[in-house]
């Protein structure tokens, strides 16, 4: 029982970290995450079902990779699990990101500046540290929509630079 005070301040100071990083991935990532936010909005099923099946799929793939590395000792393994749990980590934190951005635009319509996305962040923090249903399931939904957004949102981009280099090549020929 003489852990609830560290404890306590461990989580406040987390939180502050957190949301601490929700506005230092706005202001560097400013542009991506407004249209990964856009497409969580309008395509709220397909984006959580894109995150869902990514998540999923990058977990698994992580974790055989790992166990495999595991019983034949290679280190390239090792390191191809690291880099796979890395994306699934970027993914997780622009998803919820994203997510958080969707938040401020519900729950603060119009409103521009750093003081509602720092309000949203803490909300949607303490939302999803609520036992069971935010550990269970607000959390969860926010991550695999978020990361369906940002998969959506990259192929998008990607195919947007295609199609620009495509014509630009039509017009010099």
């Amino acid at each position: 029982m003489n852990q609830v005070f560290p404890i306590l301040i461990l989580i406040i100071i987390s939180g502050m970290c957190l949301v601490a990083l929700f506005l230092t991935l706005n202001a560097f990532f400013g542009r991506i995450l407004e249209r990964a936010k856009a497409v969580a909005t309008e395509r709220a099923s397909r984006s959580f079902l894109i995150g869902l099946v990514n998540g999923l799929f990058l977990a698994a793939a992580g974790l055989a990779i790992l166990a495999v590395g595991q019983n034949v000792g290679g280190a390239v393994l090792f390191v191809l699990a690291f880099l796979i749990g890395l994306v699934l980590l970027l993914g997780v934190i622009f998803g919820t990101m994203a997510m958080v951005l969707v938040l401020k635009e519900r729950l603060f319509p119009g409103q521009l500046g750093n003081r509602p996305l720092m309000y949203a962040g803490s909300i949607g923090t303490l939302a999803c540290l609520t036992p069971y249903i935010g550990w269970f399931g607000l959390f969860p939904y926010m991550i695999f929509r978020g990361m369906g957004a940002i998969v959506i949102t990259l192929v998008e981009i990607r195919r947007e630079r295609r199609q620009a280099k495509a014509a630009e090549e039509g017009e010099e020929a």
